[in-house]
């Protein structure tokens, strides 16, 4: 049996198997390359929070150090979840930028501003708290273990440079995972 012939046999069994597959795939075609599918946001954080624990292999002395440090993670992402939402249904209403005068529209603009200018602030101060919570929890750890965290956070940090932070602005992306207009 020659090469080709056996690279034909191959196909037509490939092709075979996928039969049976082929109507649901057409019912539900896989996504276009390089489309992310849309995650919950709180169920990653969680994952991540998961795997980080089982590297981490803290001890029973850690757990409470843990506890409070991954439960205000936890409780920030599920309140960044509704800040995203409070302003995509915000901005969904908000024509006054594309109509009215021009003078309409600078004071709309000013008053975006300082909107931007409060949500910096609490961002600021949300961000004091956690550096509170992670020096606690930090303190908590062994030398590995903090070799293995700052490598971990090191990490998520670079996904959410990607858009994935708590970005509420021109760089958001949608449920559906798309970046969003500004």
């Amino acid at each position: 049996m020659t090469l080709k012939t056996i690279r034909y046999l191959m196909l037509l069994t490939v092709g075979a198997l996928l039969i049976p597959v082929l109507p649901a795939l057409a019912d539900n075609p896989p996504p276009p390359m390089g489309y992310m599918q849309p995650m919950d946001p709180v169920q990653h954080t969680q994952a991540y929070l998961d795997e980080l624990k089982i590297k981490l292999n803290l001890t029973p002395a850690q757990a409470s150090a843990w506890d409070t440090w991954s439960g205000g993670v936890l409780e920030e992402s599920k309140k960044q979840v509704e800040r995203i939402k409070s302003w995509h249904q915000k901005m969904q209403g908000d024509v006054m930028h594309e109509e009215g005068s021009t003078l309409e529209r600078m004071a709309h603009g000013l008053d975006h501003m300082r909107g931007e200018i409060t949500r910096m602030q609490e961002h600021v101060t949300r961000m004091e708290a956690a550096l509170e919570r992670t020096k606690a929890f930090y303190a908590a750890l062994d030398t590995n273990q903090k070799t293995i965290f700052d490598l971990s956070m090191q990490n998520a940090h670079h996904g959410w440079q990607a858009g994935h932070d708590e970005q509420c602005g021109p760089h958001d992306h949608g449920t559906d995972g798309k970046r969003l207009a500004h």
